[in-house]
Parts: C-alpha cells; structure tokens; sequence
C-alpha cells in the first residue's frame, strides 16, 4: 500500500495491532511521512506516524457491505432445509408417519400419540394380539422420539427367528438402520461391552446437544434434591386470647424458595393476596372497630402486618381493593362506606361514598368508615326525618340516583320474577383438583342441572406460570395432550 492511498474513510490493515483500523483524518509531512488519526477495532481513538518504510506492512481493505447477499444461495437453502427438518415435528404432530411408508391403523396411531408419548418418560407394557401390528406402535414410537431428540440409542429384544425380520421391517417400512448384536461383535469388542467400543458418530451439533441435555439433568437434579427437605412454617391464631398454633407446608415446585413459599402459602390461604369488602367487615366487627366509627387503610396495613389472629396480606394493595368494594355495592351495610378525609371541625366525612359509586383514588388515607355512621351523616344533610320506611339503623333507604327505594319499587301485586342465569367461578387447589371439581359438582351443579330444560355450560380455566421457564419437553407433551382432549384455546407465552 502506497502512502497516496491514505484518505478518509479508507479501512487498513496493520495501521493498528488488532485488526483493520478506520481512517479518520490524514495530514501529511513532506512526501515520506504523514500523521494518520485512526480508530482500531474497538472504536478507541488512536493517532500514528507512518513513512515510507511501513508500507510493505500496511494492506488497503477494500469496504463490503454488511449485507451484500453474496454467499452461498445453494448452501444456505441446505442449512435451512436440515433445520426444517429438525423441527418438523412441531409443525406436524404425526411426523413419524408422514415420513415412513406406512398406513397405520386407528388403534396403532390412537396407542402411540394419546397413550405413550404424553406419558414419557415411562416404561411400557405393550400387549395384543397377534397381527395387531405390534411391530408398527414401537417402529412409529422409536422414530417419533428420535426426531424429537429424545431417544440416542436403541436395543430391541427379540426372539431369534425374528432378528432380520425386526431389522428388515424398520428398515423399509421407517428407515430405521439397526446392527444385529452378535458374539462375534461381543467379542471383537476391547471392553467385552460393544456399546462403549461402538462410536455413536456424533456431529458438532450433536455434542452439543448432548451435553445441553447432561446440564439439564445436572439442574434438574440439584433443584428436586434442594426441594426435597423444604418446608414452611406459618402461625395461626383463632383470636387474640388464643394460643398461637404453627402449620407446616411442605414447599415444592421450581424457582426460589421465597417464590416457591409464597405460592403454597396462597394456596392454603395463609398467604392472601386477595380480599373482599365482606370479608374485612366481618373482621372489622370481629376484631378492629370495637371503638372507632372510621379507620384509614395505612392503619389497617399497621394492624394486619402486628397481629396474628388477622390474615396475612401480600401487601398493601390487598387492603386497598375491599375499599373499592365497600362504595359501589347495592347493600352497603354488608361492608363499610368510604371517605377520602375527615372534616375534624365540622365533624364530617368528605367525599363520603356509600352503595354508589367509586372513590377516585384509594390510598393509604382513604378512610373505612362505618355504614351507620355515614348513613346518619348522609340524613343530616338531605335533612330528612324517620318515616315508617326508614330502616332499622335509623336511615331511609335509597339507591344510586339518590331517590328512596319505595319509590321505585313495583306497584303492589306485580309478579317478581325468580332469576334465570348462575354464573360462578372458584378456584381450586392444584393439589386436589379432582376432589374439589367433584365437590363442586355434587353440591352446586346437580341441584340446577336437573331442573327442567336446564341448559348447562361448564368452562374449565387452566393458568399456570413457572418463573423459570417451562422446558421444551413439557411444552410439547401438554401441547399434544391439548389437542387430543380438543381444547378450544391452549397456548404457551412469556410474560
């Protein structure tokens, strides 16, 4: 390379220790130096004085574009292709048979794709008569974990007349080379064990593969040891005179041991993460408001966090939504009313909310303030008087527009008419779901699915997260499954 042939721009070899350096500026000293300011490889700024002697070292690189689509097409497509091929069997579910010469029956396809694979890894017994193509299940059973990379070796037993016609059948029928294992090869062998001599001719891709599948035992392994002795402690305590009793929970699962906790704690409700407006009156009159006509959510995360006969909450928010709860339900004295603050002087709750409507904004100064007292601040204001229809707590009833329910209830002798449509969710325990999903049955669904002309639709909803991922052999034994019981939505995302 000359030294005329420094200008911006140009990229040279050998101008820096590690690779072609960028040229950014030259300026040059008489005609046998020149002052070159340069970027190497990774990106520093560098600045060099090269002369005549350095030519011979220094090489002009000519520029390529980063994506010039020159290489190989017919390579390419050959790549492409072997990775097609690899994942076909996540594309086509009966990859085995769409690549053998074969036509199997229902009843060999019915065994093989809804009976065995789902169930691996399993041993199996199969057994049936003769001619029932006993040959085809375990030919189609063998190819099908091949391809999905499950199985690397493969021994058949069978009896010595029927040697060639195994090798011969798997060799026509699905491609499937078999060696016959002799004395001889017993023999020949330095180890006396002909599956240690015999290499299993592995490509790069394959080592690696195999040794992702070692790693995967290795961390399978370490987290089912670490989740053997796991356990749990919670306390529990009936009320506040009562002793405090400690529940074990054996912890299982995947991922930390927090995470792992919290999950078994939430099942067996120790842990809530969840709580309604009815269920914190009944703890408000219980236990927290002996004394109080109000109390703000901050307060109650105070008192839920000290005191053991109270549930234990995820966090604050857990007490924030039974405050939304408490302000748009029809029958309010089944919860509380709800203030963003309280007047000290004028001894009035602002933005009081009672069976219409939503707070803006619940926080940890909201205020839970008791129904009768808002209904007795409520009166005060509308500076209405008892009447025969005032209820009990000393309030005239009324709804969400403001008016009394008497004056919008149905004239005398109008027909009131029973409710047509159930609706119900509930969830189950994991552990038990048979037994729960029974009981829900027999107790709930019975009484109205024999009513006449009852029309019944039972949806089951399936949601389950594993932090840590969910492997490839669970995803793809769940998503066979799906499809033979013919689940109408089944997926797999990352959230």
């Amino acid at each position: 390379m000359k030294m005329e042939q420094f200008q911006k721009g140009a990229r040279v070899r050998g101008l820096a220790v590690d690779g072609v350096a960028a040229v950014k500026s030259v300026e040059f000293h008489g005609s046998n130096a020149a002052e070159i300011i340069f970027t190497d490889a990774r990106g520093g700024l560098r600045t060099r004085i090269v002369s005549r002697e350095d030519e011979p070292s220094l090489d002009l690189v000519e520029s390529v574009r980063a994506w010039s689509f020159d290489a190989d097409g017919d390579l390419f497509r050959l790549v492409s292709e072997a990775r097609r091929i690899e994942l076909a069997w996540l594309f086509d579910p009966h990859v085995a048979i769409t690549s053998s010469t074969i036509e199997p029956l229902p009843l060999q396809i019915s065994a093989v794709y809804e009976e065995m694979l789902p169930r691996q890894p399993m041993r199996f017994l199969l057994a049936d008569d003769p001619g029932a193509g006993k040959t085809i299940m375990a030919g189609l059973l063998i190819k099908e974990l091949m391809i999905r990379g499950d199985l690397e070796r493969c021994l058949i037993v069978s009896p010595g007349s029927l040697t060639e016609q195994w090798q011969d059948e798997l060799a026509e029928k699905f491609g499937l080379e078999f060696d016959i294992l002799t004395r001889d090869m017993i023999s020949a062998a330095r180890t006396a064990n002909p599956f240690e001599s015999t290499p299993l001719n592995l490509d790069k891709f394959q080592e690696n593969q195999v040794g992702t599948k070692v790693e995967e035992f290795d961390n399978t392994l370490d987290v089912r040891l670490y989740a053997t002795y796991a356990w749990g402690i919670a306390p529990r305590q009936a009320d506040p005179t009562a002793e405090i009793e400690w529940e074990e929970f054996k912890v299982g699962g995947e991922g930390t041991f927090a995470e792992r906790a919290t999950a078994r704690f939430t099942t067996e409700r120790v842990l809530r993460s969840k709580l309604g407006g009815v269920e914190l009156r009944g703890l408000r009159d219980k236990h927290l408001w002996v004394e109080r006509d109000h109390v703000s959510v901050a307060q109650l995360a105070e008192w839920f966090a000290r005191y053991l006969y109270l549930p234990r909450v995820t966090n604050r928010s857990v007490l924030e939504l039974p405050g939304q709860d408490g302000a748009p339900v029809i029958t309010a004295d089944d919860t509380f009313a709800v203030a963003a603050t309280l007047d000290e002087a004028k001894k009035r709750y602002n933005g009081l909310k009672v069976g219409e409507g939503h707070l803006a904004v619940v926080d940890r100064c909201t205020l839970l303030v008791r129904t009768q007292v808002a209904w007795a601040q409520r009166e005060r204001e509308r500076g209405l008087t008892a009447s025969p229809g005032t209820h009990d707590s000393g309030r005239v009833p009324s709804g969400t527009d403001g008016s009394p329910v008497s004056q919008r209830m149905p004239a005398p002798g109008a027909p009131k008419l029973p409710p047509n449509t159930f609706v119900a969710s509930v969830k189950l325990d994991p552990t038990r779901v048979v037994k729960d999903a029974g009981r829900a049955v027999v107790e709930v669904l019975e009484h109205l699915s024999t009513l006449p002309d009852a029309e019944v639709e039972v949806t089951l909803e399936m949601r389950v997260r594993v932090p840590d991922g969910i492997k490839e052999t669970a995803v793809r034994t769940v998503s066979e499954n799906a499809k033979t019981l013919k689940f109408q939505t089944a997926a797999f995302e990352r959230e």
